[in-house]
């Protein structure tokens, strides 16, 4: 029985990196492309050969391109597309970044921050939205009319009216979307 219930979690595990990873395509939030690779290592870790898979060439890629970001901030550059303009390695008279700087760059090299796009907050966000829906489903299926759904739901978790209660269940941040650049093909 334990080895039918190992096989079935090496294709949960395999499930879960492709859906994470189709989210990351989707979103361009890496916390998805580090959640699939999570799975990925846990699959390969089930003990079993045959619940061993590939690891996704999306996923490869998207590491290739962090740690390629990494190692060039180690040696004082910065990756090209922080670069603000200048290309490649510091130019004659311009030193490598000083060690502090290299550190403040963190975030962008390992895609978590692109300008006022914050990867934690979208993630966080779009758990919310999900939940929300989930509760929504509930209320739904207790048998309150749609119109009055967004009500109860509000009322439900404390929020002030139906529009606050649609707005989290879309997942959509206030003001304009936010998208780092990488999700429209910059990468």
């Amino acid at each position: 029985m334990a080895k039918r219930h190992d096989s079935f979690a090496g294709g949960i595990y395999r499930h879960f990196c492709m859906t994470s990873l189709l989210e990351y395509r989707e979103t361009g939030n890496p916390l998805y492309a580090w959640r699939g690779f999570r799975f990925w290592l846990q699959g390969q870790a089930s003990g079993y050969k045959w619940n061993r898979f590939e690891m996704p060439f999306e996923l490869r890629a998207f590491l290739e391109k962090t740690s390629t970001d990494l190692h060039s901030l180690a040696w004082g550059n910065r990756p090209p597309e922080y670069q603000d303009g200048k290309q490649g390695a510091p130019g004659k008279n311009e030193p490598p970044l000083a060690p502090g700087k290299a550190l403040a760059l963190l975030p962008e090299a390992l895609r978590l921050r692109a300008g006022k796009w914050e990867a934690f907050s979208e993630y966080r966000r779009a758990g919310t939205a999900q939940h929300l829906g989930d509760l929504f489903s509930e209320i739904r299926e207790a048998g309150t009319v749609y119109k009055e759904a967004h009500d109860a739901l509000a009322e439900r978790i404390g929020l002030k009216d139906e529009r606050e209660a649609r707005r989290k269940m879309s997942g959509k941040p206030r003001g304009a979307a936010k998208r780092p650049p990488w999700r429209d093909g910059a990468e």
